[in-house]
């Protein structure tokens, strides 16, 4: 009798133990459940748009640049340790966007793609929809739809279905909402499909991935106060032939940061416990050329405007040299960066031949580093 009372009180102090260690540590057998963490990778493709948006168990990959951006992407993928992608949103049928995720269907396992479905006969998304059948891919036409992430993170899409002549106005739009921080992204989205949606839909955000590279077809006045982002990010490329971004629209966000991929390369957003911020390579200097007009008249005089930063900051005393290569000779200027860091250099054109593309190439110099920009204007 002495020995079960022995073994009856051990018993009953063991599962005490357990007990108390249960509700100290929590479940014995299983883990915490981790704390939500998401990445949104502004991928640096030029004049394009890839963006990767990482959460600890989902990959979700928003446009792949041109396709010569198509290997990049891939390997700026594998090193964030993605293997596979859970969604792959095709914003619209333009090359700068989807061209490059011909490469990435071709090196990853896609789980679905989303695409506006809206007709277009060019030979990469003729391949691209090839790929897609290929490989068996889930493929969607989009509409509105809320796509669970996780832990109360959710990726809303939008999707334009107004009559356009513009394939821009089609871009699938998606809005991410993480822990109280949201992001929209807006793919080449113009005036009249932003008119549509925010009819709509609250398309209210804290970032704004500016539409269409910062041209001012898009990004309207009544679009920006709509959103009301307290930031802004432009992918585009350094030197396009496109003017991008158009001075109008950086005039309009002038109240806003912005932060723009040919000054700054990749960008990251990094939403942790209701808190976000954004990295960037601050080692790099980087440059970027724009002309005040770039069909002048002969014998007109015109601005070259550099504009030189590192880690998103102006570099003041860099040294500039232009040089532009007319038709028949090389013409150079030189000048000095200012506190915003930029070199305003005017010069004539003089008789340079009437549409003749002139390339300007701006050679930047500063504490050992150098970086070239380049712009272009053609004589009328």
């Amino acid at each position: 009798m002495k020995k079960t009372t022995t073994r009856l009180v051990a018993l009953l102090i063991t599962v005490s133990l357990l007990v108390t260690l249960t509700a100290c540590t929590g479940p014995i057998n299983g883990e915490d459940t981790p704390k939500p963490k998401t990445a949104v990778h502004f991928i640096d493709v030029g004049q394009g748009d890839s963006i990767l948006i990482k959460t600890e168990s989902k990959a979700i990959l928003i446009d792949g640049g041109e396709r010569n951006q198509g290997s990049k992407v891939v390997d700026y993928l594998r090193v964030q340790g993605v293997t596979k992608l859970d969604l792959v949103i095709a914003t619209h049928p333009h090359s700068d966007h989807i061209g490059g995720l011909i490469a990435v269907l071709e090196s990853l396992p896609v789980e679905r793609v989303i695409d506006p479905g809206v007709p277009h006969t060019s030979n990469t998304y003729l391949t691209f929809l090839e790929l897609i059948e290929e490989k068996g891919i889930s493929f969607h036409k989009a509409k509105h739809e809320v796509i669970e992430l996780g832990q109360g993170r959710q990726l809303e899409i939008f999707a334009p279905q107004g009559d356009y002549s513009s394939l821009n106005n089609y871009s699938v739009v998606a809005r991410l909402l993480a822990e109280g921080v949201s992001v929209l992204f807006t793919g080449d989205l113009e005036q009249e499909g932003e008119k549509e949606l925010m009819q709509t839909y609250d398309l209210a955000a804290d970032v704004l991935k500016v539409g269409h590279h910062g041209s001012s077809t898009s990004t309207s006045p009544e679009f920006l106060e709509h959103v009301n982002p307290k930031y802004a990010v432009i992918l585009v490329g350094a030197g396009n032939d496109y003017g991008h971004p158009h001075r109008e629209i950086l005039a309009r966000l002038s109240d806003i940061d912005i932060y723009r991929t040919d000054l700054l390369g990749h960008i990251v957003l990094t939403i942790d416990d209701k808190d976000y911020s954004f990295d960037i390579d601050e080692s790099i200097l980087r440059a970027v050329a724009a002309i005040s007009d770039p069909r002048p008249t002969q014998n007109s005089t015109i601005e070259a405007s550099v504009q030189v930063v590192k880690g998103g900051k102006p570099v003041a005393g860099a040294k500039v040299t232009l040089n532009c290569a007319y038709k028949s000779s090389t013409s150079t200027y030189v000048g000095i960066t200012d506190s915003e860091g930029i070199a305003t250099i005017p010069f004539s054109i003089g008789r340079a031949s009437k549409g003749y593309k002139v390339v300007v190439t701006a050679e930047v110099e500063h504490e050992g580093q150098q970086v070239t920009a380049t712009t272009s204007f053609t004589p009328r």
